[in-house]
Parts: C-alpha cells; structure tokens; sequence
C-alpha cells in the first residue's frame, strides 16, 4: 500500500508540472495568435495549441495507468 501511495504522490507531482508547463507555453502561443494580423498567421498557430491540448491528455491517460486506472477513469484491479 505504501508504494501505491509513492506512485499516486509522483504522478500527482508529474501531472502538476506538466500542466503547469502546458498552461505557460499556451498561453505565450494565445498572446501569439491574438497578435497576429492574418488568418493565415493564426493558421499556423492552432496546431500548436492543439498539440499542447493531446499532449495534456496522453500525460493524464499515462499518469492514471500509473495509479491504478484504466483509459477510461476505471480502476484497475
């Protein structure tokens, strides 16, 4: 049990840090695209964004396998 607390504390601390990362870089790219003056800058800007967004997913889909759950939010047993 205690390990099991181990890994729920370091995946709390991984999620914590990722998303802190996530929302820094998001919201330089946002200040980004609200500057830009075409459409075709913004473009360029969203897969970016979108890339930021899966990969906040995938941290949080691998970090639940990490404590006992399925991709699906059910705990494995």
């Amino acid at each position: 049990m205690d390990e099991y607390n181990d890994n729920v504390e370091l995946a709390a601390q991984i999620q914590l840090e990722t998303s802190e990362w996530v929302k820094n870089e998001a919201d330089k790219l946002i200040k980004q695209y609200n500057e830009c003056k075409t459409a075709h800058a913004k473009n360029r800007l969203r897969p970016k964004l979108e890339y930021m967004r899966n990969r906040l997913a995938f941290e949080a889909r691998a970090l639940g396998k990490l404590v006992g759950y399925d991709e699906y939010g059910n705990e494995i047993e």
